[in-house]
């Protein structure tokens, strides 16, 4: 490699950034693991799939269970500015940890500005489960989580801060609660 970007270089006043939607994978994991049919009942168009009691439209599962089966990563092309970097394939909490630890930093994460895709929004609510379980605590997404200052021009999502000490997850109503991996 002609530059090698590690996960010890984050700052305090760092942002914080994902390439792509996270927690797709998890939840394609936990419908591989509760559909009880062939999957290839979803080649007809407008099909349909029963998970636990629940009907759920293939064409919010193939996408999920596509993220899990054969993930393709997003690339961060403009990487001068990048302070530290980690692919999210343990779940963010647990990424973003190894990036804390080895920066000897702190995180805030703003729940609100984690970008969840419309088919695990879509899932999760059928199922009566919280979408952000899947993204905080889920792995195998194989999007970069990066940090870099906040003026740093990308196409990925920022999601929070490197702060001095303390890792939180803020949510909507400005709740702050403490995470660990």
């Amino acid at each position: 490699a002609e530059q090698t970007i590690p996960r010890s270089g984050a700052k305090e006043g760092d942002g914080i950034f994902v390439t792509d939607t996270i927690g797709d994978s998890a939840m394609g994991l936990f419908l591989l693991m509760k559909i009880k049919t062939h999957i290839k009942r979803c080649e007809s168009e407008n099909a349909s799939i029963k998970v636990s009691g629940k009907t759920i439209a293939c064409s919010d599962i193939l996408p999920l269970t596509g993220k899990h089966l054969m993930p393709h990563p997003v690339p961060l092309k403009d990487t001068h500015k990048v302070t530290s970097m980690i692919d999210i394939s343990d779940g963010l909490l647990a990424d973003l940890g190894h990036i804390c630890d080895d920066s000897k930093a702190g995180a805030v994460i703003h729940k609100e500005k984690i970008p969840l895709s419309r088919e695990l929004m879509s899932v999760a609510k059928s199922l009566g489960r919280d979408p952000f379980d899947f993204a905080l605590k889920g792995g195998e997404d194989y999007v970069l989580l990066f940090t870099a200052p906040l003026n740093y021009r990308t196409n990925a999502y920022r999601i929070g801060e490197i702060t001095k000490k303390g890792r939180y997850i803020i949510d909507g109503n400005g709740k702050k609660t403490t995470f660990k991996a």
